[in-house]
This record gives C-alpha cells, structure tokens and sequence, in this order.
C-alpha cells in the first residue's frame, strides 16, 4: 500500500534530498515486526547506491534524492517477502509494507550457526548491529563465532528480540590449516589458536570444553581456509581419510561464501554423504558466515529441534550434536519416520523403509523437486508443480496462506540399498533466490541430516 500525503502549507524544499516514513506491519496481528527494509532506485535511469536497515520495530525515516524507488521488506523465510515502488518527491512520502508468516517450523528452531561482529578483525559490524541483523531475518538462536576470540551479544537486547546465543569461537589458525567453531565456549582461547596450530589443538578444545559442539568451517574454502583443501582431502578415493578430526561434531556443509559460487552447494552435499557412507558421521549444519552490514544473515540457516524436556540453549546444542538439525537456504523440509527424527536409527522391514516428508515454502522461494537418498543413491523423487513466486503484499486469509505453502506432505517407501548407513531427504528449485535485491542469487536447496538405517552385526 502506498500513500503519499502532502503537506498543507508547508514550504517546498530545495532540489536535493527529501524525508521518507517507512513501516512494516504483521498482516494478521498488525503490529510491528522486525525486518530488514530494503530501497533501490527504480526506473528508466536509475543512479544511486541502494540502502538498507534492520529495524527493531519496522519503522525507517531515511533521507532520499527525488526519484522512483522500489522497497522491500523481509524477515527471512518464514514470512512472505513485500516490494512496492514509490515516487520520493516534496510531501514527505508515507510508504506501508505488510508481511506474512506462512511457513510454520513447529519446535524447529532457526539458527545461524557461523556470524561475525567487530570482535572479529574482519568486520566492522558492532555486535549490536549483528543482533538486530539476525532479529530481522527471523534468526531465534545463534552463534557469534568470532576469529580467535569469545563471541557475544549483550543479554538484554537479545532477550528484548528473542534471539538466544551461545559464547562462541572461531579457531583461525596460522599458518592457516581451515577453520573450526566451537560452542558454548567457555575460557580464554589458547595461544596456538592464533600463533600456530597442531593436531592436539582440537584435542585441547575439546577437553577443555567437552560439552561443546565443534565444527568443521567451509571445508572446500580456498586460501588455508577449507580443512579438506589443506589435507587433500578426497572422499570419492578415500584419500587422506585418517586426517580427518574425531573431535569434531558437524560439518558446515553450506556456507555462505559457497552459495555464490556455481555448483559448490551440490558439490558440497555430494561430498558430505559420501563422507557420512564411508562411517565418517559429521552431521551437516548450514551457516551463512556473514562479516558486513549489507549481507544478510541466515541465508543459508540450520533449523534445530531440540528433545521433548530438554529445551533452551543446553538442549539446542546437544541437538546439533545428536543431528537433530536440517540445513536450508529457504524451503523447510522436514523427515522423520514416527516419532523418530533424524539422528535416530529408523526401523526397515526387509529391505523397506516408510518415512514422512513435509515440505513449507514462502510463495517467493522456488521448489521444483523433494528426493530421497540412501548409499549415494536417489530413491525416491516428486517433481513439484510450478507456482508463481510473488513478492508483494499478502492478500487472503491467514490459514488458506499456510495451505499453500504447504507443498507436499505424505509418507513415502524406499527400497534401501544393501549397507547403506543413511537416508536423507533433499528439496531443490530452479530460480535462484534473491531476485527481489534483498539478497544476492543463491540456490533454492534444502537437505536434512540422515535418518540412521539399521546396521548387521560384524
């Protein structure tokens, strides 16, 4: 909705820039909601940087030169994505934005596992502004893992945007030999974090904190940054295997940085359930590493689910430990078979598995296809009808939009494969997210972690 309202008797203002009222409103309940506004020049011509806040309470009053613009609002994946354009001129524009949530992640906890703040040496973003960063992406858990030192946000802000976190550290070694996260971290880091690493490094952390997740960073990234790169690591000949920690919990399988560069999410994926059927059991997180204002976090993000009686911080950590988690760049995909989610061992008759599938996605995210996999084979696959993907403001009734982002949810039957140690349920589109400028184009990909099949006694 777009309202322009001149000012009586008010005197014009020169050439130059002129004020703008911004707010973003919850369609169902009308109140304020946190989120990320966007504006970009719009039109034949168009000159200008474009701009964008996190906002606590959906409201903006910036400043703009005289011309059309097209504005966003976006709260991440859960909610509807709304854009309009509109004509910054002499009468104050009043610009109203409106977004939906439509996606419901039940106990799923969203969480970006891999955020920096100024306390890294990378960023200039201050934690603060990296807290109400993640508000506005609709992150409710995070881990602020900065270089060689404790990470954090402060507690009542955080507590203010419902965002909950864990002291966290990213080891960056030097001479560089990839990146690892560990959280909750308790304790000043070691020295030979930053001064040089060995191979008892890790064994350190993990006596020191042995509660902690500890995770393998970006495993392909170039420059020492990538642990696989630096031990050669080569999965498909089962090449240097041996170097692989048993410290660590997870592997961040999707990384932000590797979204923006062509097939490495599906190389990564590949790469990580070859790994997961060779015995090597890392579970997969997705984080988006984020080090500046302009990006977005979440994007991708790691949906935890914590046991029935153990939630809160403990309990979201012991999940991710357990593989409890789901790894996505905007569609949510959930597996279980029963009562029983991934990490847990299924049951198979004979050689049968039945599962459920559930799929959600915001009418601006893609999603063409669900597949099931097991031994590094495809099983199972649905091709999804084609939707329109919209990005404007949400019309209908609050139930009838859940409906339709509801796009599959059934039970399905495989035939697993002899020795096959998991099955893992993967969702994928083809137009790539981030059209609307909000966000960069990355692909539309979902995974979870495995449901565990039985194994026969050696």
């Amino acid at each position: 909705m777009l309202l322009v309202l001149p000012v009586s008797g008010a005197p014009r203002r020169p050439p130059g820039t002129v004020p703008i009222s911004v707010r973003v409103l919850d369609e169902d309940s009308g109140g304020p909601l946190p989120v990320r506004i966007h504006i970009a020049p719009a039109g034949a011509g168009r000159k200008g940087r474009p701009l964008s806040e996190d906002t606590i309470d959906g409201r903006w009053s910036p400043r703009l030169p005289r011309g059309r613009y097209l504005i966003t609002a976006h709260r991440g994946p859960e909610y509807t994505m709304d854009r309009l354009e509109f004509t910054a001129d002499i009468g104050a524009p009043s610009v109203e934005l409106r977004l939906r949530r439509v996606v419901d992640p039940g106990p799923w906890v969203a969480a970006d596992l891999h955020v920096h703040s100024s306390r890294s040496f990378d960023s200039r973003v201050t934690p603060e502004q990296r807290l109400r960063s993640l508000a506005a992406a609709g992150i409710r858990f995070a881990a602020p893992v900065e270089h060689n030192t404790t990470g954090g946000f402060p507690r009542e802000s955080a507590a203010q945007l419902g965002v909950s976190w864990v002291p966290a550290v990213e080891v960056t070694p030097a001479p560089a030999m990839g990146h690892f996260s560990v959280f909750p971290y308790e304790g000043d880091p070691p020295l030979s974090m930053a001064q040089g690493a060995d191979r008892g490094l890790l064994a350190l952390l993990r006596r020191r904190n042995p509660d902690a997740l500890i995770q393998i960073n970006h495993p392909r990234l170039s420059g020492g940054m990538g642990f696989f790169n630096v031990i050669r690591l080569d999965v498909r000949r089962g090449k240097n295997m041996e170097l692989l920690p048993t410290q660590a919990d997870t592997i961040e399988v999707l990384n932000g940085i590797d979204l923006q560069r062509a097939g490495q999410a599906e190389r990564l994926l590949t790469e990580w359930m070859e790994l997961f059927e060779r015995g090597h059991r890392y579970w997969a997180t997705g984080g988006s590493d984020v080090h500046h204002a302009e990006q977005v976090p979440g994007y991708p993000r790691t949906y935890v689910r914590a046991q029935e009686g153990e939630e809160g911080l403990a309990g979201l950590t012991r999940a991710l430990r357990r593989g409890r988690a789901l790894v996505t760049t905007g569609p949510l995909l959930e597996l279980r078979q029963g009562d029983r989610w991934p990490g847990d061992t299924i049951e198979v008759e004979g050689d049968r598995a039945t599962v459920q599938l559930r799929l959600q996605a915001a009418p601006w995210v893609d999603v063409r296809r669900i597949e099931l996999w097991a031994g590094g084979k495809r099983l199972w696959s649905k091709e999804l009808a084609a939707r329109p993907l919209v990005a404007g403001p949400p019309g209908g009734e609050k139930e009838q939009a859940r409906r339709e982002a509801q796009l599959f949810e059934g039970s399905v039957t495989v035939e697993v494969p002899t020795g096959a140690r998991g099955l893992i349920a993967v969702a994928r589109g083809d137009a790539p997210l981030g059209r609307t400028g909000v966000l960069r184009p990355f692909p539309s990909l979902a995974f979870t972690n495995p449901l565990l099949l039985p194994q026969p006694p050696r």
